[in-house]
């Protein structure tokens, strides 16, 4: 089906429906991604910024298979040592006593890995001041696209194979298999928990809503300890 289609000003002008914007929509997704694939595969260049480098650079090493059988678990391994260990994966070595969870929120965030796992914390320009900044804590980002998934719990197929996931990458690390189903059930519970205190998407539309400023004294009155 033909579009006509006009750029105008750097917008995009065309008479036809939303149907076939969306159409249209889609295709320029394949002709980002192809132009971007290609870019990505044509090799460094003296003359690249760093972070196209960096893109290409990180583009190769996924695509080096062989490098990465070669490898095998020893990449991952090592990044979940960086980060504190897993107690599934070290089952007796592991030392309860040691455990910080606060030191291993700031691990994944220091070696890149998503880390508001039990409440997200950033920092971002006041929505009603833009002139200043303010830490911004919300609810947690779960492990799933959406948390309805989690509140269906193991009925849900999905939800089963984010669980089996959890399972199997614990074993491929060294796990027991019997402790890594009962600790990822545990740890999948407690997800479905989180996802049980936290706000629907439908009702997070109001940011007025969701604008709470408080000062840090505030925040360990109404949380302590």
């Amino acid at each position: 089906m033909r579009i006509s289609t006009s750029f105008t000003c750097g917008g995009l002008q065309s008479s036809s429906s939303q149907t076939k914007m969306a159409g249209l929509s889609s295709h320029s997704s394949r002709m980002i991604w192809t132009s971007t694939r290609a870019m990505v595969e044509t090799g460094i260049k003296d003359t690249d910024a760093q972070f196209i480098r960096n893109l290409k650079s990180m583009y190769d090493s996924c695509m080096n298979t062989t490098e990465i059988e070669m490898l095998g678990n020893e990449p991952l391994d090592k990044i979940v040592k960086q980060v504190g260990g897993w107690p599934a994966v070290e089952g007796d070595k592991w030392d309860a006593n040691k455990f910080d969870w606060m030191e291993i929120l700031f691990n994944l965030r220091k070696v890149g890995f998503g880390h508001n796992i039990l409440f997200s914390l950033s920092i971002g320009p006041d929505i009603r001041n833009n002139t200043r900044h303010i830490i911004d804590l919300d609810q947690a980002s779960l492990g799933m696209p959406d948390r309805n998934y989690l509140l269906k719990g193991m009925e849900d197929p999905l939800v089963a194979a984010y669980y089996q996931l959890m399972v199997d990458s614990a074993v491929l690390l060294g796990a027991n298999k019997t402790r890594a189903t009962e600790e990822m059930k545990a740890a999948l519970n407690f997800e479905m928990a989180i996802a049980n205190f936290s706000v629907p998407r439908e009702e997070r539309r109001n940011i007025s809503r969701l604008y709470n400023k408080m000062t840090v004294s505030d925040l360990y009155t109404l949380a302590p300890g």
